[in-house]
């Protein structure tokens, strides 16, 4: 008992079997890698399940726990723990090896393969005194194994070694996930930063790209207007052409058909001006031998 009150997780005699010695070290060992989705707190009462189909012996070690300090719920079969366990934490199992219905090996099993209750420390208790029952029950995930025969000294410095053992666990796995959550929120702020300096760089680049695009259409509209402004010019002096030599299509014809000269110059002088305010007219007569010859200006 004092080696467990000073800090030992588990204890076995020198003349014990080196068979049962190793299923204490490795039940340790498992409880060193068990984990916990919860962080229980430190302080305050630890609260125990007792799982035992002896009313009597169960009052007798709620009553004694309970002088301890320990908040006690008690449960009479195996079925009974598991619904227990299921709506309410608990710091530390004792669980009967022999009961009726779902008995203490299957109840054990059943809690350690749950990933919510497997951390609870477990604490096998029978009356039966043999070897065999108990390395099987350390194998089927029992953290301790003690005997009912024993004193209820020894039981209460098991219990305390098994939540103190939880304790540090919890203690451990608290600042675990404290530091991987700084670590988390660092990486994602480092993320968040990236990713508005990958942002900022892009937004740069999408601007240059359209000051670019913009210099490029803006050049390509300057020329396209200039062009249309050749083109109307080059499309008003082919009308200008096309109406001087309608004209003097116009005279020809007036002339081979003996026509009165002036009226047809005074036609012509008329739509010349209806093409333009501004336009002069002038038309030149020659003699070339053969006829007259005319120009028109």
């Amino acid at each position: 008992m004092h080696a467990l009150d000073a800090g030992a997780d588990a204890f076995v005699r020198k003349e014990e079997d080196l068979e049962v010695i190793l299923a204490r070290l490795g039940a340790a060992l498992r409880r060193a890698t068990t984990g916990s989705p919860d962080a229980a707190a430190l302080l305050g009462p630890k609260r125990l399940l007792v799982v035992d189909d002896s009313e009597t012996y169960l009052q007798e070690i709620s009553a004694v726990l309970r002088g301890d300090g320990y908040d006690v719920v008690m449960a009479r079969s195996g079925e009974q723990a598991l619904e227990m366990l299921a709506v309410q934490p608990v710091d530390c199992v004792l669980l009967d090896l022999v009961m009726p219905g779902l008995g203490g090996k299957e109840t054990c099993r059943r809690i350690k393969a749950s990933p919510v209750i497997r951390h609870v420390p477990l604490i096998m208790v029978t009356s039966v005194e043999d070897r065999n029952a108990m390395m099987e029950g350390l194998a089927f995930g029992a953290d301790d194994y003690i005997a009912k025969s024993s004193e209820f000294e020894v039981l209460k410095a098991r219990v305390r070694t098994q939540i103190r053992r939880k304790q540090f666990e919890d203690e451990y796995r608290r600042i675990r996930e404290d530091l991987l959550r700084s670590e988390l929120e660092v990486a994602a702020a480092r993320a968040a930063r990236q990713v508005a300096e990958a942002r900022a760089a892009m937004s740069e680049e999408l601007e240059h790209r359209v000051e670019v695009r913009t210099a490029e259409l803006t050049a390509t509209t300057q020329e396209l207007v200039a062009e249309n402004s050749r083109r109307a010019l080059t499309e008003r002096n082919l009308q200008a052409q096309l109406g001087r030599l309608r004209l003097l299509d116009h005279i020809t014809r007036a002339i081979a058909q003996r026509q009165d000269l002036a009226s047809v110059f005074g036609v012509v002088i008329r739509r010349r001006r209806s093409e333009s305010a501004r336009s002069s007219c002038r038309i030149c007569l020659r003699d070339a031998g053969t006829g007259p010859a005319f120009g028109l200006g």
